[in-house]
């Protein structure tokens, strides 16, 4: 029997009111249903839909937001900006590897959906200016390829950008196919930041009819991949 079989993957939980993850959680339940209506990943519309929704979830977190506040003074979205990232684990290699089917060079370009940050300064990463980085998709038929590439990225922004938060946005599937591409993605050894999983939340909504909900993984998840 494998270790994942028979254990809980994705846990419910509560986001501390205020911060930047349960604003982005508030936007996503303000957007209207229309995103709902995405095909699946070989509709040709299917990356502009997803990059549509990042938009409206950024001019909802701007409506919720107190102009007042350090959100749009201090900390700022920005949508799909390139960052590298100066490779030094082994274990972030060997996966891009895999994922990617080519080596990886010293600097590994990535772009995020969405990043609450203080600057775009690259020394920004040694700082406490990293707030939130958003990964989402839209789509019906969520792929493991594609599964296995987000959380992949991130797991690196966690490691290797510093961001408190990292949010795993997912609409149109249901949660037992992510729960089952979370065991997969464990099974195959791929590039994990075990010290700051605690710190990845899933934003899921099944679909247009069903509630959002925020989930973390289990904390027995958490203690085996710790425990490796």
């Amino acid at each position: 029997m494998d270790q994942f079989d028979n254990i809980e993957v994705l846990k419910s939980c509560d986001l501390e009111e205020g911060s930047y993850a349960s604003i982005c959680f508030d936007a996503m339940r303000s957007l209207a249903k229309q995103w709902y209506l995405v095909a699946d990943s070989k509709n040709d519309d299917a990356p502009v839909l997803e990059r549509n929704y990042v938009l409206s979830l950024v001019f909802q977190l701007g409506r919720m937001t107190n102009h007042n506040s350090e959100f749009g003074t201090i900390f700022f979205p920005s949508g799909e900006n390139n960052k590298y990232i100066d490779n030094n684990l082994k274990e972030i290699s060997e996966t891009y590897k895999d994922l990617y089917e080519k080596e990886l060079r010293h600097s590994y370009e990535v772009i995020p959906d969405l990043v609450i940050h203080s600057s775009h300064d690259k020394r920004a990463k040694d700082s406490n200016g990293q707030r939130v980085i958003l990964e989402a998709k839209t789509t019906q038929a969520l792929s493991k390829v594609a599964f296995f590439k987000d959380f992949f990225k991130l797991n690196v922004y966690l490691c290797s950008l510093n961001y408190d938060n990292a949010i795993y946005l997912i609409i149109n599937t249901e949660k037992e196919r992510i729960e089952e591409l979370i065991k997969l993605y464990l099974r195959n050894n791929l590039f994990k930041v075990k010290e700051k999983l605690e710190n990845l939340r899933f934003f899921i909504q099944e679909n247009k009819d069903a509630p959002p909900c925020v989930y973390r993984l289990s904390d027995e998840f958490i203690y085996i991949i710790k425990a490796e």
